[in-house]
């Protein structure tokens, strides 16, 4: 079974199920429901898709032989990553169900001693912690070259205060989510503030980070 069958018929069994879920405990009249699902199915597709390319790039980097991390162990790293995907889903649909069945003033019912509000302010916290653990990779497509920038922030709001997004396995190296192999490597500078490593089919990986310039330094 392949990635592009899970993600064509996961994504209209999901969108089956939800607008059933949706016609058969809603309250709402017939246009708020129709409208519940056609968001959902945008939802359904956007974030299935998402889904499934982290949790392969993620399954990969687990798989790869003698890996280790600065950062999070990547096989940690994979399950946070599924956890964190699944909940923020059954969450958003959560709260579609919600508006359906009680209308937004459900809202001003909410219990933050409740299971789900206490697991709610857990994964957020973890997230905030996970948001810390390094900064992501920024690739920037030139017209002859493609560049691999790590800085200690990102776009993405995640940052390298605790750790750094860089890894190392038995035949390469990992630069967030990124593998590369040690044939890719050419040859590579460094100085006080950078890390350059020069690879095949004119690539470059740009590192800022302090923390990940020391752990990569035998490259240099």
């Amino acid at each position: 079974m392949n990635k592009e069958f899970i993600e064509k018929y996961g994504y209209i069994l999901l969108s089956i199920c939800t607008a059933i879920g949706t016609l058969i405990f809603s309250k709402a009249n017939i246009i708020i429901q129709i409208l519940s699902i056609v968001v959902q199915v945008f939802i359904n597709k956007y974030i299935l898709k998402i889904f499934i390319e982290k949790s392969t790039i993620k399954y990969r980097k687990m798989k790869l032989p003698n890996v280790e991390s600065l950062s999070i162990n990547p096989k940690i790293d994979y399950f946070i990553s599924l956890y964190l995907d699944i909940f923020l889903y059954c969450f958003i649909m959560y709260f579609i169900m919600v508006i359906n069945i009680d209308g937004f003033s459900s809202f001003n019912k909410l219990n933050l001693k409740s299971p789900l509000s206490i697991l709610l302010i857990v994964t957020i916290i973890g997230l905030g912690i996970y948001g810390i653990m390094g900064a992501e990779v920024q690739v920037i497509k030139d017209k002859d070259k493609i560049i691999y920038l790590l800085e200690t922030t990102s776009p993405g709001r995640y940052t390298s205060t605790l750790s750094s997004r860089v890894g190392k396995f038995k035949d390469g190296i990992i630069i967030d989510d990124y593998i590369f192999y040690n044939d890719e490597i050419l040859n590579s500078f460094k100085s006080e503030k950078e890390l350059i490593i020069y690879l095949k089919n004119s690539r470059q990986i740009i590192i800022y980070d302090k923390r990940a310039i020391n752990y990569l330094k035998e490259i240099s």
